[in-house]
């Protein structure tokens, strides 16, 4: 019974990217959203929102490199509160 409902899941979020969306900020912890300020989007007002990882490069336990990467770039519309705008790394 598990197993169907995993299969589904991972059928709609590889075919919507806006259920990706919402499943990767729910489902991941490594993932931070930042806010990138507002813009204008097909005459929608969004505010602009980065989702981020937080990669290390390490040797052993030694941590050499820390960064943040952007996965994915955001306009979640004011008015609706829904993404209208995405766009993958």
């Amino acid at each position: 019974m598990m197993r169907r409902y995993l299969w589904r899941c991972q059928i709609v979020t590889m075919n919507n990217p806006f259920e990706a969306h919402e499943a990767m900020l729910k489902t991941f912890k490594q993932y931070k959203v930042f806010s990138e300020g507002e813009e204008e989007v097909n005459g929608l007002f969004c505010e602009k929102k980065a989702v981020k990882w937080k990669a290390q490069t390490t040797v052993g336990d030694e941590v050499l490199e820390e960064k943040e990467i952007i996965i994915q770039q955001a306009w979640i519309s004011k008015k609706y509160n829904i993404p209208i705008k995405l766009i993958n790394y």
